[in-house]
């Protein structure tokens, strides 16, 4: 579940001689993302990480096109790891980072990922059986005779910084890593305009502020319509492992959701931006509260909820409360959309949480894009 937990300006040549770079150019401010900017200069593009992973430090990236000569930037870009575009050969490490280039119909750019039975989406599962993407072996430790075989332009890769993962082998072989931290922006739109840097990479960046325009716009305009609901359903979310309870903080992106989409959220009490964790009595409390549960972790079926809460304690909650989970919306070997194709689409999500939160009975699987009711 952690990897799950766990995505830019159109570029301009270089000339061949050797010239000072011009001021930099004011970028246009991102809408809801605060982890990257871009910022276009003279022949060359510059990337900005603000955070690429929690309590890492910024990184910056040139994005140079392929015909420029590297000589042209600046001495004080040397520094900096550079990235040819447009990119052709890409490792990705997250199945959120897949999204992104197929809806800039790029994905064909995609050659390498990790474990690649996790990927869900038809049209990357058939460039894996066609091997037209090759597994390069564990998350945390890929094969590195594989990956440089593949002789990527890029690897984009995720880290938590205390996950033990070294990408210093890829980098002393000429291999950009690039970090992806859209999974810790705030905001759902926040996390999809990340495409940008996908469409900066292929040199797609009109295309992919286009398609996140119509993303936003979708978002806002069902928050709009949410607002005038005076009616807000109670909501939990989150569910149990081992001993322990797991939901989102009150600061958190899916508790952003809940409220954009008209429903209370029952743990708003805290401003935690991450998960928290309750115990069995404390998470009952906040069920007897709440009209409606979103994804009850591993529980797919009414009767494992029976079996957690004994008695006229489970018959009470499932009387109670319209049970809904992204965990029954799975190919036909039980992998889960959500977690590749979500983070790019939070309009269709918020659009899933207004009609649960709207309708008094359970809703049939087929009128939700990621949601499912829980029987």
């Amino acid at each position: 579940m952690r990897r799950f937990l766990f995505l830019l300006i159109l570029l301009v040549s270089l000339s061949g001689c050797r010239h000072a770079a011009k001021a930099p150019v004011k970028p246009a401010r991102n809408a809801y993302a605060r982890l990257f900017d871009l910022q276009a200069q003279d022949g060359y593009t510059l990337l900005h990480i603000r955070q690429p992973y929690p309590g890492g430090k910024a990184v910056t990236y040139v994005l140079l096109p392929r015909q420029a000569d590297i000589a042209g930037l600046p001495d004080s870009l040397q520094q900096y790891p550079v990235i040819r575009t447009p990119v052709r050969r890409i490792i990705a490490t997250s199945v959120t980072h897949l999204e992104p280039f197929y809806l800039l119909g790029e994905g064909d750019k995609i050659i390498g990922f990790p474990q690649t039975d996790y990927i869900v989406s038809p049209y990357f599962r058939r460039r894996v059986d066609q091997g037209l993407i090759t597994d390069i072996g564990n998350e945390l430790m890929p094969d590195a005779e594989t990956v440089l075989s593949l002789r990527p332009d890029i690897m984009l890769v995720f880290t938590t910084g205390n996950d033990r993962k070294d990408f210093s082998f890829y980098r002393q072989n000429g291999i950009p890593v690039l970090y992806m931290a859209e999974w810790m922006e705030a905001h759902p739109l926040g996390r999809a305009e990340w495409l940008k840097v996908a469409g900066a990479l292929t040199d797609k960046l009109a295309h992919a502020d286009s398609i996140f325009r119509h993303i936003r716009t979708r978002y806002e305009n069902i928050v709009r319509q949410a607002r005038r609901i005076k009616s807000r359903p109670a909501v939990f979310k989150g569910g149990m492992f081992g001993d322990k309870w797991y939901v989102p903080g009150g600061a958190s992106w899916p508790a952003k959701l809940i409220r954009d989409a008209g429903g209370r959220y029952v743990i708003d009490d805290s401003t935690a931006t991450g998960s928290l964790t309750l115990n069995h009595e404390n998470a009952l409390l906040r069920l007897m509260q709440s009209r409606i549960w979103l994804d009850p972790g591993t529980w797919t079926a009414s009767a494992q909820i029976r079996q957690a809460f004994p008695g006229a304690t489970g018959d009470k909650l499932l009387q109670r409360l319209r049970i809904y989970s992204v965990n029954l919306k799975t190919d036909r070997h039980g992998r889960i959309l959500f977690f590749e194709k979500s983070p790019m689409h939070p309009d269709l999500v918020l659009q899933d949480l207004f009609r649960i939160f709207r309708t008094d009975s359970l809703l049939p699987a087929d009128s939700l894009h990621f949601y499912a009711p829980v029987h």
